[in-house]
């Protein structure tokens, strides 16, 4: 019986000793694990992450470094299944634009090929879905009404992403990626110049019809299809504490926005908390523009009233023009954006259709050595850009100019059509269509969506000359082939539509510069 027994038992306590030789083995070789290392570099042409960008009035980008103890929160995908990580700095170089982080690869893909998403400020990757970024709210982080510059600064608010797709563990080490920014920073300078002290409403907004704005209220970006969850919105919203101005005070809210890449003409809007009707608008609109994330934008509101503001350049201590026979007081050279010509010799041309579309009153600048006439200005910026188009005829020893149009919402090849002989456009030569004198009265432009305006006994285009900005401008009885250029010259055409003044219609106040197309 003992023998059977020993020969019974023996298997078990063999099986016994096995078991526990596993357990130990278990015990002390614990389960494998992997590291991958992260070079993130901040790319010359984009910004940062801590928001060091200059607090000045300068558009641009925004120069942002890394700082120790900054994180990335990570998104590893394998097989469509996210998982997250979090990993903090282990170095950051000299200049602050490249810093080193190491963490540990998920237990699931340890051995797997996967994808690899992440990014640095904003509020971070959703837990239970970390291929979403949740977009900063500052309405609710701000309950002051504050918007300052620091605030973005201290609470890390740019969100910059970055993807790498097919890391192979254990191959490429470090990976190297490229930061890319989100989104995009906006100052709203708004200055009292209204003589009194200035209470500011408890809401503004830009705002505008069209669609460009990504509210951060329950909105996310998808790391891996590049999009939001929500449609875009028409408005950007402040809610300012409430604030006295006093006379000639300004003032400056911030916002990191994420938006479409061209925003539409916007207006300020200001609520006043009663209606959920605007307290007023502003007298014109900032023109739409193409916006590129990581840099700084800086738009101007002075207010002459409670309810009259506008859009202006920035505040400085230019001395204002005459304006006692119109113009804009404030516009000079140094705000012209679209240049003709070389030369150290500077004039600008002011076009003003008063056609009810904005913008209005262009400005262009044209440069030039030796002698010039304003009739070579305005023959030299027509050639120059494609969306003007002006209608000219052979009339007392020279050209004279009857008819001039802006392809505004840039259509394709724009023409005239004249006494209605729609089966005969007359496309530009060198931006001009030459026509006889009577002819103004009777033409017709390819855009009706455009400015366009021309007349010979129906109105006419008066034409505005001063050579200095200070001075008022004065009406010229002369062509402008016999206007000779001064440098420093602004020459003004402005349309009257009808004939009942000899001095024709005076320039408005607000001028725009013309954008290169």
């Amino acid at each position: 019986m003992r023998k059977q027994f020993f020969l019974l038992t023996l298997p078990l306590l063999s099986i016994f000793l096995l078991i526990m030789a596993g357990c130990e083995k278990e015990e002390g070789n614990p389960a494998e694990t992997s590291f991958i290392t992260i070079d993130a570099t901040i790319a010359e042409e984009d910004i940062g992450t801590r928001a060091l960008f200059p607090e000045n009035n300068e558009e641009g980008k925004m120069d942002l470094r890394w700082e120790n103890n900054d994180e990335l929160q990570l998104c590893f995908i394998h097989q469509g299944t996210p998982y997250k990580k979090v990993a903090r700095t282990t170095s950051i170089s000299a200049d602050g634009k490249k810093a080193t982080f190491q963490v540990e690869i998920p237990q699931e893909i340890i051995s797997a090929t996967f994808d690899l998403y992440g990014v640095t400020g904003g509020a971070g990757l959703m837990e239970g879905n970390p291929r979403l970024l949740k977009l900063y709210d500052i309405h609710q982080s701000n309950k002051e009404g504050i918007y300052t510059h620091k605030q973005i600064q201290d609470e890390n608010i740019p969100a910059l992403t970055f993807e790498r797709k097919g890391i192979v563990q254990g191959e490429s080490q470090p990976v190297n990626v490229d930061m890319r920014h989100l989104g995009w920073m906006v100052a709203l300078h708004i200055k009292n110049n209204t003589g009194k002290v200035l209470h500011l409403k408890p809401a503004m907004t830009l705002q505008s019809t069209g669609k460009w704005i990504y509210d951060p209220e329950d909105n996310s970006y998808d790391l891996v299809n590049g999009k939001f969850s929500a449609a875009p919105t028409g408005e950007c919203l402040w809610t300012p504490a409430p604030a006295a101005l006093q006379d000639g005070e300004i003032r400056t809210y911030w916002q990191w926005i994420c938006s479409e890449k061209e925003i539409p003409d916007l207006e300020l809007a200001l609520y006043d908390g009663v209606t959920n009707n605007p307290f007023a608008i502003s007298g014109n609109v900032l023109r739409k523009r193409e916006i590129k994330n990581g840099n700084a934008y800086h738009f101007y509101q002075q207010f002459e009233g409670e309810k009259d503001f506008n859009f202006t350049r920035p505040f400085s201590d230019e001395l204002p023009a005459d304006i006692s026979n119109g113009g804009d007081p404030y516009f000079t050279m140094d705000d012209i954006e679209f240049w003709v010509g070389a030369g150290e010799k500077k004039a600008a041309l002011v076009i003003q259709w008063h056609d009810g579309t904005y913008p209005d009153a262009l400005v262009w600048g044209y440069k030039w050595e030796g002698e010039a006439t304003g009739a070579d200005m305005i023959n030299e910026i027509a050639k120059a850009d494609p969306l003007l188009i002006c209608a000219i005829a052979n009339q007392w020893g020279g050209k004279v100019v009857g008819g001039i149009g802006y392809n505004i919402n840039k259509t394709q090849n724009h023409y005239l059509i004249v006494n209605n002989e729609t089966d005969k456009p007359r496309y530009p030569e060198n931006g001009f269509v030459e026509v006889n004198s009577p002819d103004f009265d009777h033409i017709s432009y390819s855009n009706p969506a455009g400015h366009w305006q021309s007349g010979w006994y129906n109105g006419y285009w008066s034409y505005f000359v001063k050579d200095n900005r200070l001075d008022a401008w004065e009406y010229s009885s002369f062509i402008a082939t016999m206007r000779n250029l001064e440098n420093g010259s602004w020459d003004g055409w402005s349309f009257l539509d009808d004939m009942d003044e000899w001095e024709g219609r005076r320039l408005g106040v607000k001028f725009t510069p013309a954008l290169p197309d």
